[in-house]
């Protein structure tokens, strides 16, 4: 089995990942790659693959991803190896992508099962982000503004899960992969609303034009 998962930075995607694996040890993350430098406790081949740029590079040319973006200014990307792997040896593989990812995952992928985290609202998601204190104020206010975007294509999710307390999420999740279905739409709009400007607005549109190349604006009409 297969999940897409995304959310915008700062919900706590990789505390309710390592949470949910702890509780079903079927569920296993598929590594991400990237050229990010390592934030305060990341150990490379366990949090991330960390490669220069001209070795991701290599990896895209050889066509060693599932899909790779480019997001805040550093590449990512999903290995095949390692979905494949888990998948292989009987596994839940959790593929944690951006939604640039995602869109361009969900209509290739008929057999996953697509979930939006979603926090419980913007004002403790700047709080999440603040107190990592791993970005500058300019920082702070893009992801943010990037959040808003990114929660109005949760609607192109099969599942929103709200990540405020973590045994709930967890019993959602894992209801999810018997088929229950969980929206959270009027909670997507209203954190979408709270930071709508011009900047979001310009994400919002890149991330539909995107959609509709891929063809999941289709599927989902």
């Amino acid at each position: 089995m297969k999940i897409i998962l995304s959310g915008p930075s700062g919900v706590g995607k990789d505390t309710l990942i390592d949470a949910w694996i702890e509780f079903n040890p079927r569920v296993k993350k598929t590594i991400t790659a990237t050229t990010r430098p390592p934030r305060q406790g990341e150990i490379n081949g366990v949090s991330y693959h960390f490669y220069s740029l001209e070795e991701m590079q290599l990896r895209i040319d050889n066509d060693e991803f599932l899909e790779h973006m480019n997001v805040f200014g550093h590449i990512y990307g999903t290995p095949k190896s390692s979905v494949d792997k888990v998948v292989a040896e009987g596994g839940v593989a959790i593929i944690r992508v951006d939604v640039q990812g995602a869109l361009e995952l969900i209509p290739k992928m008929k057999d996953a099962i697509s979930v939006f985290i979603l926090p419980p609202s913007m004002e403790e998601l700047k709080k999440r982000i603040v107190g990592r204190k791993s970005e500058s104020k300019e920082e702070i206010e893009e992801r943010l503004n990037t959040a808003s975007a990114e929660i109005m294509c949760s609607f192109f999710y099969d599942n929103q899960i709200i990540n405020d307390d973590i045994s709930e999420a967890i019993r959602q999740l894992e209801a999810m992969l018997s088929g229950e279905i969980f929206e959270n739409v009027d909670l997507a709009d209203e954190c979408m609303r709270e930071t709508l400007n011009e900047y979001t607005l310009t994400k919002m549109n890149s991330f539909l034009n995107l959609a509709e190349k891929t063809g999941i604006c289709a599927e989902d009409s």
